[in-house]
């Protein structure tokens, strides 16, 4: 019996070849295979009156001639026109089986969904349909009446971050209800990122021709396309043998919705390859490097990596870092771009640091993927992802264990073969936990030439002391890369508009005048620079002070993924709070106000999206995972239970919040899920959540994944003081942490607690450890550290420096081999001069002022351009920190202002008055507290904090006469003694002696170890030189 199964069927098909583009996006091919196509149906029965045929060609007639003898309708393939033919399927004609064919241009957008234009694209807006919210909206219940859909899409998938894109049909107004128990079958011509177009000597474009020979001929019957797929898999795997073709169909089958997850499988056809190590580690390479592609498509324009990402190869990372070895020699030097630092000098070993949003996957992902081309083209270094998440990577504790885990096609025999060529890659090293990272740790010792990058938001706490290893830290982006990230998603004047909004009123004031004086807009941020007309005192120091301390929304946007955020909140018509948890709270909300007007779900509320979501953000966190498999119930947290809809994790995914890859679910930016943690933790604290659970008692100074989350609980209380009273005595880093991102809320009580528990601590500082010590000093800093001494005062009606001095007697020092010198008795400092105490020099136009600079000063700071200290950064920039990246000159100036106006004369001390104060007593001169060197005692290498501390903070590394840092921390600058009657000074650690332009520095620093901490130890540096761990004191002279 005869069953025609095409009359209850109805078809859409596409080709387009000609675009209002214009003749550079011309194909050939896609038109014929429509008709091709369309034929095939009508053979097979389905009537004329049942297809729509949207088809446009570079060889008109031959269409004209195909539509008089077919008698179809053909009309042009413009965006409205088939957005009208999808909506009749749901309106007028209803049917049980829907073909949809397609040929034409189409590409990966920055999001990962394949996008396929229509004939009316052009640059100025590209009308395209969105094919992944198509699929789903042809699931739901809006089409559940088509109970089998047939998709056939032959498409290039490149990556392409078209910033033009506007959202494409059908997520504006297609109906959609909830996923219905539709069949669906997608055929792909190519995978994610490669091309399908009918290029000669390409390889590609071979689907529709492979497809239509494959394709049934039983008039009335449907097709098995699981049957088809088969056949053309096989033809594809004889055409790639034979190297006729590189092209790789992917399919894509879904049979329903099975209340919970989505079931879709996708399958990839490849070629089996001959089971080795080395053909199992270049297929590893190939499905890494495609989903690294997918990764970074969608992230690298806002994450400090370029204005386009049209060619991975030549991308480069804008964000500026430091780089610093872990070496005995510590050098330290600023980068202004980081791949081209990575590929210039191929270094092998690197932990990236910084803070969280900068952008550190971002830029793993960049160099692996990098790797992975060059990987494929010669087969060198083969990338490697290390990851502590997953069931079997929590098994590995030993090195051993890390090596099986993370590369599985080294087989035993092979090992040695391929070990040496392999690349690591760990992200996120500080959520694996301590085993596991001591298992990295391990690995890098154990074998000192393998290659390891790693990233992590923070070096503390880590014992870093593995061999041929370097740390890069990211730095914020600079103004001007944010005022060109924000041009490029919003256009000039919105983003002129924004960035005002930004920078304050200050940046108006400043860019009026900076223009007037014939500046161009990108010297008005640059240090120095140079205008043709000197702009007058008082707007050289406002634009000073903008440089140095930008305002606080202008900070925030610095951070790659904090931008993005803003980006994205404006384009909702939202304006910019100042605080980084408003900016979350804004996107989240943005981001779920965008899902609810284009695609629906209102029945699924924002609170529910929290009370859903939060639950597994905290159990991330506390089990230091990176996604969980919704399919195992014991992954499920009992909290999030009751409140999981069936829809959420959909709504989540289609709103830009999680990503979901079948059964499995993650957040997609670690600072988003640290943001629903806290609203989970925000309801029990401070009555029913014991601090013990999220820090250590034995070691609070120690960071945990739980700290970025901690940050962001007083915007769900709307008071700083519920958090600091559960937080500031257990960690009061974290709590002084969480006062400065909330700036918003009143805290000044808030603060005066943390100044109490630190102060108390810093009393009892003996036995505590350096780090201990350090966390206290940071604390101090970010709440305003009141120690006399340390701030700034006031002298009559200004504000200066509050110099706190130590009485030092008149003495005989012995100064290296020389004669005892007798050293007149003085007053010095007792702490080095802090940053928030040389910022007042800075705030008064000191470096302008030319009355309280030598002659041979003002030719080196002229010929130089110094105009402000060099900035390295957190924590060196605290105001309790001691200021470096200043030359001699630039401190004997700040000396000479300051003895100006306090009317007293102040200098920098001399080598012996130096020695004099910084001596033990009783005539010993080991080290400024004794004879014996211990750690605790003084910021030096073995402390292994490797940054600056606050000044004062090792009392127990005090001088006999009450001088504090006199041994570590910073160097200090001395005067010359040059008539001292003494040899020449010793280079010691900084290279060879010249007699004329060489300085002593003495006290030793963070970067080095004990020897240099002894009062003894000289060493010097050019007058000119501005290092990262160089600072000075100062000192008065009797009447």
């Amino acid at each position: 019996m005869y069953v025609n199964d095409f009359l209850h069927a109805r078809a859409l098909v596409v080709g387009v070849e000609t675009y209002s583009a214009g003749e550079e996006w011309e194909l050939v091919g896609p038109a014929a295979d429509a008709l091709r196509f369309t034929d095939w149906l009508l053979y097979m029965g389905m009537p004329a009156a049942h297809i729509s045929l949207f088809a446009n060609s570079t060889a008109p007639s031959a269409l004209a001639e195909w539509r008089q003898r077919t008698g179809v309708s053909v009309a042009e393939p413009a965006c409205d026109a088939i957005h009208t033919a999808l909506l009749d399927v749901v309106r007028k004609h209803p049917c049980d089986v829907l073909f949809l064919f397609w040929g034409g241009h189409g590409i990966t957008d920055p999001e990962g969904r394949l996008r396929l234009f229509t004939c009316d694209a052009h640059e100025e807006v590209l009308h395209n349909v969105d094919l992944d919210d198509l699929m789903l909206a042809l699931r739901s219940s809006t089409f559940a009446e088509v109970g089998r859909q047939i998709l056939i899409v032959d498409a290039c998938r490149r990556f392409v971050p078209h910033r033009e894109l506007r959202r494409g049909l059908p997520t504006v107004s297609l109906p959609r209800g909830e996923l219905g128990r539709t069949d669906q079958f997608t055929l792909c011509a190519t995978r994610e990122g490669d091309l399908a177009a009918n290029l000669t000597g390409a390889g590609t474009g071979r689907l529709s021709s492979v497809l239509l020979a494959k394709l049934p001929t039983t008039p009335g019957r449907l097709p098995d396309m699981e049957a088809v797929a088969r056949q053309v898999r096989g033809e594809f795997e004889r055409l790639r043998t034979a190297g006729e073709t590189t092209q790789i169909p992917v399919f894509y089958s879904s049979r329903g919705y099975d209340g919970s997850v989505r079931s879709d499988q996708l399958v990839a056809w490849t070629t089996p390859a001959e089971a080795s190590p080395v053909a199992d580690a270049q297929q590893y390479v190939q499905r890494l490097a495609r989903r690294l592609e997918s990764r970074l498509v969608g992230e690298v324009r806002l994450s400090g990596m370029g204005p386009s990402f049209d060619s991975l190869e030549r991308s480069s990372v804008v964000t500026r870092a430091q780089v610093r070895s872990t070496s005995i020699s510590a050098e330290h030097s600023l980068v202004p771009d980081v791949v081209d630092y990575v590929r210039r000098t191929a270094v092998r070993r690197m932990i990236v640091s910084g803070a969280p949003g900068m952008g550190k996957s971002v830029l793993l992902d960049l160099l692996a993927l990098a790797q992975c081309r060059a990987c494929q083209v010669d087969g060198s270094a083969i990338p490697v992802q290390v990851t502590g998440h997953g069931d079997a990577a929590r098994e590995f504790v030993r090195a051993e264990d890390m090596l099986r885990h993370a590369v599985p096609f080294l087989h035993h025999a092979a090992q040695d073969e391929l070990l040496h060529r392999c690349v690591f890659y760990c992200d996120a090293f500080d959520e694996m936990t301590p085993p596991q990272q001591s298992a990295v740790l391990d690995f890098m010792r154990g074998h000192p030439n393998a290659s390891v990058i790693l990233s992590t938001r923070t070096t503390r706490g880590i014992d870093w002391s593995v061999p041929n290893c370097v740390e890069v830290e990211l730095l914020p982006l600079d103004p001007p890369e944010v005022l060109r990230h924000l041009e490029c998603e919003l256009g000039t004047s919105v983003a002129e508009e924004v960035f005002r909004r930004l920078a304050g009123r200050d940046y108006e004031v400043i860019q009026d005048a900076w223009r007037a004086a014939g500046g161009a807009r990108e010297q008005l941020w640059s240090l120095p620079a140079t205008v043709p007309r000197e702009l007058p005192g008082d707007l050289a120091a406002l634009r000073l002070k903008l440089l140095r301390d930008p305002p606080a929304a202008l900070q925030l946007a610095r951070t790659p993924f904090l931008l993005r955020a803003m980006v994205t909140i404006r384009r909702e018509g939202e304006y910019l709070d100042l605080s980084k948890p408003d900016i979350l709270h804004h996107l989240v909300t943005a981001l779920w106000s965008r899902l609810h007007a284009e695609v629906g779900y209102r029945d699924i509320s924002l609170d529910q999206l929290f009370r859903g979501l939060a639950p597994f953000a905290v159990q991330l966190i506390r089990d230091r995972q990176e996604s969980y498999d919704l399919a195992s119930s014991a992954d499920l947290p009992a909290e999030a239970e009751r409140v999981v809809a069936p829809r959420l994790f959909e709504a989540a995914v289609l709103a830009g919040i999680v990503d979901q890859d079948g059964s499995h679910v993650t957040f997609r930016h670690r600072v988003i899920r640290d943001y629903f943690a806290a609203s989970a933790l925000s309801a029990r604290i401070p009555d029913r959540l014991p601090v013990d659970d999220y820090v250590d008692p034995t070691q609070w100074w120690v960071e945990t994944p739980w700290r970025a989350a901690l940050g962001f609980v007083p915007r769900f209380h709307g008071s700083l003081e519920p958090l600091v009273d559960w937080l500031g005595r257990a960690q009061p880093e974290a709590a002084a942490q969480c006062i400065r991102e909330n700036a918003g809320l009143p805290g000044e009580s808030a603060r005066q607690t943390i100044r109490d528990v630190v102060r108390q601590r810093l009393a009892e500082s003996t036995g505590r450890a350096p780090a201990e010590l350090a966390a206290l000093g940071r604390a101090l800093g970010m709440v305003g550290d009141d120690r006399p001494g340390v701030g700034v005062g006031h002298v009559l009606t200004s504000s200066a420096p509050a110099i706190e001095w130590a009485f030092i007697p008149e003495q005989q020092v012995v100064v290296s081999e020389s004669r005892p010198v007798t050293v007149p008795a003085v007053h010095i400092a007792k702490y080095p001069v802090t940053n928030a105490q040389y910022e007042v020099f800075l705030r008064d136009g000191g470096y302008g002022k030319d009355r309280h600079w030598t002659r041979r000063g003002i030719a080196l700071r002229d010929r130089h351009g110094w105009c402000a200290p060099e900035a390295y950064g957190p924590p060196f920039d605290l105001p309790n920190h001691p200021i470096v990246g200043i030359s001699y000159h630039e401190a004997l100036a700040f000396c000479h202002w300051l003895g100006a106006l306090r009317g007293e004369r102040l200098t920098l001390p001399t080598v012996a008055q130096w020695m004099a104060a910084a001596r033990s007593g009783d005539g010993v001169e080991g080290y400024p507290w004794g004879d014996d060197f211990s750690p605790g005692r003084s910021n030096s290498r073995q402390a292994g904090i490797r940054t600056t501390t606050a000044v004062g903070v090792f009392a127990s590394g005090m001088s006999h006469f009450g001088l504090f840092d006199c041994g570590g921390n910073v160097w200090e600058l001395c005067a010359p003694e040059r008539d001292a009657g003494r040899g020449p000074w010793l280079r010691g650690l900084r290279g060879q002696q010249t007699p004329d332009d060489y300085l002593p520095i003495k006290g030793g620093s963070f970067a080095h170890y004990w020897c240099s901490v002894k009062t003894r130890t000289d060493v010097t540096i050019r007058e000119a030189d501005r290092e990262w761990d160089v600072g000075f004191r100062v000192l008065k002279r009797l009447p």
